[in-house]
Formats: C-alpha cells, sequence, structure tokens
C-alpha cells in the first residue's frame, strides 16, 4: 500500500515536497539532459533524511563506453564519481554509499 511506481519526466514531476521516503533511478540517470536539476527536483520531493539511490546493472564505464557505440544515446554518459559527488551536494544530498564495478553501479545520498 505504501509504495507507488510512478513513470514521468523529471522536469514534469507532479509530486508534493517532501513527499517521498525514497526515489530509485534505475538505468536512467546518463539518460538525463539536465542532470543537476533532475538532482535537485528529486530532492525536492524527498523528505528529509530520505534516501535517492542511482543504480545500474553497469559499471560506469561499462556505460560511457556501450553508449559511445550506439549513436542515439552517444552523449548519454554516466558522470565520473567526482561530478556525481559535486551533483549530490549540490543537490542538498550526502554521498552514503557509492560502489561502480564491473557489472554494477550504485551511490546512495540522503538528503539534509
Amino acid at each position: 500500500e505504501r509504495i507507488t511506481f510512478l513513470v514521468s519526466d523529471i522536469l514534469d514531476l507532479v509530486l508534493d515536497p517532501e513527499s517521498c521516503d525514497l526515489v530509485i533511478c534505475f538505468a536512467c540517470f546518463p539518460h538525463l539532459e539536465h542532470k543537476v536539476e533532475a538532482m535537485k527536483i528529486i530532492s525536492g520531493i524527498l523528505k528529509k533524511g530520505g534516501c535517492l539511490a542511482v543504480a545500474h546493472l553497469l559499471s560506469s564505464r561499462e556505460i560511457n563506453d556501450h553508449h559511445r557505440k550506439a549513436p542515439a544515446v552517444m552523449h548519454d554518459l554516466m558522470p565520473d564519481e567526482t561530478e556525481m559527488k559535486r551533483i549530490f551536494t549540490e543537490a542538498n544530498l550526502v554521498v552514503e554509499y557509492s560502489t561502480d564495478k564491473p557489472g554494477f553501479y550504485l551511490m546512495i545520498g540522503r538528503k539534509r
């Protein structure tokens, strides 16, 4: 009852401020055109102490190598760890966990 799945363009998201405990961005982050703005919107809907998880079933290197070979997504790249941490910080999220290894990527942040 307490779980809702929502499919929406992040820039058109219609959720109340501070209404979510957890947001999962699975296999979509590289495709966000305005990554910082999107993260700020996500942060805005998270409750204080809420979590954001950015996850993929490939490492950032594997994602970027794959995307560079496909013209339709060749510019949709996963930022490196330093840039991702900067994006999280700009969105008022503290990185609590990060792993980037072959076959798996996960960064978890908590709203301040």
